[in-house]
């Protein structure tokens, strides 16, 4: 079987471990300003990185068509609607980018038809709450200080002409009518850009929040009129919502209430949002491989994903029945090199922890991880498997301990996964030393595992099977065909997960021989 290491070549800042916090967290304020990291500024650089998801294609081609007032237009109030770090404001600088031309854009028609672009030039007006200052203002130009949204809005289409038009509701903190946001609109193209109207909303939570979220909603309601009644004009605002509607990140309170407010203006103006999400749940380990890998040996790749599946198959009897439409072999051949199990526990239970950010937790994870597993290259990694996260390397002990929030888990995992160098060796390290001196660390590939599936919000989701365990781990067939594990390795135990500073219920055989 091929290694990751012939099939896939990182891009060269993964591979070097150079990715800054910044790269992790894009900032629409910047790309705008022109002071943004190379990666976002650049448009060439940016959609080099970036996977021209469904979501992300139709956002493009339809505000595209509604600044050009075609008569193929859908609409004028898009809201990109995904969870916490799911891609809007990396949407957003994406829809900076194409209606400025994309010039330079060698994959352009990747992700929007050229000739469906505006041709005019086109304005744009961003507010993003988490750069928003509502106490101090935040500084525009030499002479202008904005305090609100309408603030910072009427200065992006106009100026400081356009912000004298609604200076005095600025400062005062009434929102302006419909009319004049007409005029600031005017009859030209113009883009409204709402990012992180929450972030704002908290930043409101000293003075008196009524009246502020009263004259938002006023605002809102006021932009929606405005932009509809003019032809080249649309609005896209981001909210963080889950699949359910509801928003579970630090700020679902406020995006409650914004998701509140922007139904209530659509409500007065009988229109409703076309609502899109930039990164459907399918597409994630797309855009994960398309950051992380500058190329990835189609071939190869297919070949390596046959003979997981040649092991699956063969094997099983001791791994989790599959369901009834199995698709494992095609989802590992659509993310390859990240193994479907590594994929399906990122999403389906560290990412209901309220603090890990989808899409934009999992490349930080991903990359720490794809930079140290090409330093160690070890032999058996076939594919990126769950059990690679390894936290005996400090960066990736720090993303589970320090950005998720998990120092309880800390005894549990210097006592039995991974102990600092100079300390005395965790169980599992014991365990490889002992009994798995030439091969790979078992110990340590089962520890990682039980903690990685420890990760959820509630018990339920909590610890896994040893039928569940055996698939995340398995990466290359057995030795000889005859080799049969002992029935008392297969006997069933219940769900292994961690529990305070211990591990509950973990048990593996020991082998009695190096085979």
């Amino acid at each position: 079987m091929h290694t990751v290491f012939d099939v896939c070549q990182p891009r060269p800042d993964v591979l070097k471990g150079t990715i800054q916090e910044s790269d992790f967290a894009a900032d629409l304020a910047q790309v705008l300003r022109g002071d943004a990291p190379e990666e976002y500024k650049d448009p060439a650089k940016f959609f080099s990185n970036t996977y021209p998801t469904r979501g992300l294609r139709n956002l493009l081609l339809n505000v595209a068509l509604r600044l050009s007032n075609s008569p193929e237009q859908i609409g004028s109030i898009f809201r990109l609607d995904t969870q916490y770090g799911g891609g809007k404001t990396h949407a957003l600088i994406a829809l900076t980018h194409a209606v400025q031309g994309m010039k330079g854009v060698a994959n352009a028609p990747e992700f929007v038809e050229i000739g469906k672009l505006p041709k005019e030039s086109v304005r744009i007006a961003a507010y993003d709450g988490e750069n928003a200052d509502p106490a101090n203002g935040r500084k525009m130009s030499a002479k202008v200080r904005a305090y609100t949204p309408w603030g910072e809005l009427a200065f992006g289409l106009g100026g400081e002409a356009g912000y004298r038009l609604v200076e005095k509701g600025d400062q005062s903190g009434i929102a302006p009518g419909a009319e004049t946001l007409r005029e600031l609109l005017g009859d030209k193209p113009c883009l409204i850009l709402l990012d992180e109207l929450s972030v704002y909303l908290r930043k409101l939570s000293g003075q008196a929040t009524t009246t502020a979220a009263g004259q938002l909603t006023a605002f809102l309601t006021s932009l929606i009129k405005a932009v509809e009644s003019s032809p080249k004009a649309a609005l896209v605002y981001t909210l963080a919502l889950g699949k359910d509607g509801r928003a579970t990140d630090a700020y679902s309170q406020e995006t409650q209430s914004i998701a509140s407010f922007m139904a209530e203006a659509g409500s007065v103006s009988a229109r409703k949002a076309t609502l899109l999400d930039p990164t459907e749940e399918d597409e994630t380990v797309k855009v994960l491989c398309c950051r992380l890998f500058s190329s990835i040996d189609a071939d190869k790749a297919k070949a390596v994903v046959a003979d997981y599946k040649r092991i699956w198959d063969a094997q099983k009897d001791l791994l989790p029945k599959p369901a009834a439409h199995d698709r494992r072999f095609e989802e590992f051949e659509s993310g390859y090199p990240l193994h479907p199990e590594l994929i399906a526990t990122l999403t389906n239970k560290i990412s209901t922890l309220g603090n890990f950010q989808r899409v934009r937790g999992m490349l930080r994870l991903l990359a720490r991880t794809v930079a140290h597993l090409w330093k160690q290259r070890p032999a058996d990694a076939h594919a990126i498997h769950l059990h690679h996260l390894d936290l005996a390397h400090e960066p990736i002990r720090q993303e589970i301990v320090t950005r998720l929030g998990q120092n309880q888990l800390v005894p549990a995992i210097k006592a039995e996964v991974a102990a600092h160098a100079g300390e005395q060796p965790a169980l599992a390290q014991d365990l490889d030393a002992q009994h798995y001196a030439g091969l790979p660390p078992y110990g340590s590939y089962v520890a990682r595992c039980v903690l990685f599936h420890t990760l959820a919000f509630n018990d339920a989701l909590r610890g896994l099977t040893t039928e569940e365990l055996r698939y995340s781990i398995i990466s290359r067939p057995p030795i000889s065909a005859s080799l049969k594990m002992p029935a008392s390795a297969l006997s069933p135990i219940p769900r292994i997960s961690m529990t305070g500073p211990t591990f509950r219920c973990v048990s593996w055989p020991r082998p009695t021989s190096r085979r």
